[in-house]
């Protein structure tokens, strides 16, 4: 988890690919390379991972909404009345149910 105040390490795409190239061709291994290039070792994982599974590393993905979760939509004035609206009937229909009014 990230820490307040915590300062993210930024690697361009272009040394991500190499990264990965040297790591194919055998040149050293992820270990290695994360040290040379003084990135987690972690992270040197997961992009090989990724660019194992065919994702293309070059591209910043971070702040985008996945695919499973739909990106919230900002609600307008009209659309709370309406949630409103459902809530009071819903609250009616409950108090019918037990006999209060």
């Amino acid at each position: 988890m990230a820490r307040k105040g915590q300062i993210f390490l930024r690697v361009d795409s272009a040394t991500k690919i190499e990264i990965i190239e040297k790591y194919r061709s055998g040149a050293g291994s992820a270990r290695t390379l994360s040290e040379e290039y003084s990135i987690p070792f972690y992270t040197v994982r997961t992009w090989i991972k990724a660019f194992n599974k065919g994702i293309d590393i070059a591209v910043d993905r971070r702040g985008k909404a996945s695919k499973g979760r739909p990106k919230a939509k900002s609600l307008t004035a009209d659309d709370y009345r309406e949630q409103v609206e459902i809530l009071k009937k819903y609250q009616a229909f409950l108090g019918a149910r037990t006999g209060r009014k």
